[in-house]
């Protein structure tokens, strides 16, 4: 299976739930590389994964629907893995609630889902499959960079390099630093914070951004993200 057809699965699959969740009147919306894949267009990168979260109380019924479109479902309380088999390659939905914890720290924030974010596009990365876009209610940018800082991923650390070269006047520096206050993450978020800015320093963000964008970080770039990732730290 080609690059191109393993990324027009999940788009189209993405279509046929989104499609189905409206129809039931759930409440979903899409989280990590979709959804910071929405706030970019320069710098959007190729993901097959998608990721939902859905309130508690509309869980059981978003899982009896994927299982109605085919998928198997295994997971805990919070966190569940549709996956659907497809030729040879294997589609995944990750769906969680609206409380996020990383299992790592045991530190968790919670997503408001009411009212729903406003509809983003979500675009494939290959433009030969721009027709499988479709809007979808995505985390902002502000619990986008909480999520991402939390899981300490490097994927994370790439996506959020990308946000701020390219929409960080989209950022509301003031409502990232209130959520962080209301989660209690203010300590968590320095030191990861401090972890992104020693790896842009050291050039070893440098390495990860090239190596998927097959484009250097220039000097420039670099003195800008460390202005603007001093202005994300919380007080």
């Amino acid at each position: 299976m080609t690059k191109l057809e393993c990324e027009r699965l999940p788009f189209s699959e993405l279509q046929i739930v989104v499609q189905a969740c409206r129809e039931a009147g759930l409440s979903v919306i899409v989280i990590g590389g979709l959804a910071t894949g929405s706030y970019l267009q320069r710098y959007r990168r190729y993901t097959e994964d998608i990721d939902l979260v859905v309130p508690a109380t509309d869980v059981e019924e978003l899982l009896t629907m994927l299982q109605s479109c085919g998928f198997d479902i295994t997971g805990t309380r919070q966190w569940w893995k549709a996956s659907k088999e497809m030729g040879d390659h294997e589609l995944i939905v990750d769906v969680v609630t609206e409380t996020i914890a990383e299992s790592a720290t045991e530190q968790s924030h919670t997503l408001s889902l009411s009212p729903l974010p406003p509809l983003a596009v979500v675009t494939p990365f290959s433009k030969e499959l721009g027709e499988l876009a479709c809007e979808i209610p995505a985390a902002g940018p502000e619990d986008l960079i909480i999520l991402k800082l939390l899981s300490g991923r490097d994927k994370g650390l790439i996506d959020l390099t990308a946000l701020l070269l390219e929409s960080f006047k989209r950022i509301d520096l003031t409502a990232l630093h209130e959520k962080i206050a209301t989660a209690h993450l203010q300590m968590t978020m320095n030191l990861a914070i401090a972890e992104w800015r020693n790896a842009l320093r050291s050039g070893e963000l440098g390495y990860l951004w090239e190596a998927t964008y097959d484009r250097p970080l220039t000097r420039r770039q670099v003195a800008s993200l460390l202005r603007k990732i001093e202005r994300l730290t919380p007080e």
